[in-house]
């Protein structure tokens, strides 16, 4: 017995070593790893969070969405439930197409501060649908005009136009649940159209405010009303407009609208695609503005533009054209558009659509021919649409033939009055 104890007693010593062993690799590995850290990643976790909040917003800015959640998790391992840092990354996370855990972040923050920061309301109510969205949105609002009251005196002119675009702002994506979400409740346009003057209230001239409500006076069949206001957020974007057309702010002017004369078919046909947007032109007072190329160009210059709206906006101010009639000025906004960005089907089929009111066949062919490639090339899946290019195309084609037998009915006819 004594030496199996003696025996037992080496078989640990010789365990324990070997564990000591392993435990001094380990240790010598971990230090190696240390040593080839990159040391930017190094110095980074001994930042202030206050300095690694604002190089996380930077790298959002800049669109380094990877970088920017890494240094989130950061802040966020030095300051437990920072929550500035969980909406900057919950956004980045939303930049990635990852909605689920970015929604997760952001109803931890509003757990956490329910009451102080709008941001995060607002992110909730655009991800979110019908009530819900309008509850996230409401809440949101509730708080800006808290901020408000708190600025009042205290912050610079600046500020407070910066915070009144963010109501402003802020009412309009509300009003944008009513039109959509919620169309169907009852009195829902009423409550859009009272949104919008509160959002024109703090921001007289928010183009996104002017645009919905041109886009309600189509709804409610006013045209000069959605004119009005349709003119009134294009002079705040394309700042050419007012000058090469000698027209005041509503749109009021001694032209007489050349698409005036396509009125008829402007709204007709057009219920596939037709939404709002657009602006005013007699096409003849201003040689340099309309098929000039590098007229074009200037007119994307940014010193005559204050504030240039999203792409999708621009679409729809081009729709709103094409439903009021203003069939020249929506040509020229979509020749713009498509210089921007050829890839976009729906600008070329809403050419194409124009220049078919207009009555220029072939070009209107050449766009729609173009519509459907980009269709094809996208993988859009916009079947209603398709279907009104492939009307359209079979309707020219069925003209030009129709057109062509005329023609070769008067040329027999020539040959047998000439015999």
């Amino acid at each position: 017995m004594p030496g199996a104890k003696k025996k037992a007693f080496k078989h640990k010593q010789r365990h324990k070593k070997k564990q000591q062993q392993r435990q001094q690799r380990q240790q010598q590995q971990q230090q190696k790893q240390q040593q080839h850290k990159d040391p930017q990643q190094q110095a980074a976790q001994h930042q202030p969070v206050d300095t690694l909040l604002t190089q996380a917003e930077t790298a959002y800015a800049e669109m380094r969405f990877d970088e920017c959640m890494q240094l989130c998790d950061q802040v966020l391992s030095q300051s437990a439930g920072n929550t500035a840092a969980m909406e900057t990354k919950a956004l980045a996370l939303l930049q990635l197409e990852q909605p689920e855990p970015a929604r997760a972040l952001l109803e931890e923050c509003v757990r956490l501060s329910p009451e102080e920061g709008a941001s995060k309301y607002m992110y909730l109510g655009q991800m979110s649908f019908g009530e819900e969205a309008a509850e996230a949105l409401q809440h949101g609002i509730s708080i800006l005009a808290a901020e408000q009251e708190q600025m009042r005196g205290v912050a610079t002119d600046e500020e407070m136009q910066e915070h009144n675009d963010a109501v402003a702002a802020a009412f309009c994506s509300l009003a944008e649940v009513y039109l959509t979400d919620l169309c169907e409740t009852e009195g829902a346009q009423d409550v859009c159209m009272e949104l919008m003057k509160k959002a024109l209230d703090f921001d007289p001239n928010n183009v996104q405010a002017l645009q919905t409500l041109a886009s309600i006076h189509i709804s409610l069949s006013e045209p000069e009303q959605a004119r009005e206001y349709l003119f009134r957020s294009l002079d705040e974007w394309w700042k050419f407009r007012k000058g090469a057309h000698g027209m005041d702010v509503a749109g009021e002017g001694d032209d007489d609208d050349e698409g005036d004369d396509n009125d008829d078919g402007d709204t007709t046909g057009g219920a596939t695609a037709m939404d709002d947007d657009d602006d005013d032109d007699n096409g003849e007072e201003d040689d340099d503005v309309i098929g000039d190329d590098d007229d074009d160009e200037k007119q994307l210059d940014p010193d005559e533009m204050v504030y240039v709206p999203p792409y999708e906006a621009r679409i729809n101010a081009a729709k709103m054209l094409i439903e009021l009639g203003e069939l020249d000025l929506a040509l020229e906004l979509l020749d713009l558009l498509i210089a921007e960005d050829d890839e976009i089907m729906q600008v070329w089929y809403l050419q194409g659509w124009t220049l078919h009111l207009k009555g220029d066949t072939e070009s209107s062919r050449e766009s729609l021919e173009r519509a459907k490639q980009v269709y094809v090339a996208s993988q859009a899946d916009r079947p209603e649409v398709l279907q009104h290019i492939d009307e359209l195309l079979a309707e020219q084609q069925q003209q030009q033939q129709q057109q062509e037998q005329q023609e070769e009915e008067e040329d027999q006819d020539g040959d047998v009055a000439m015999a």
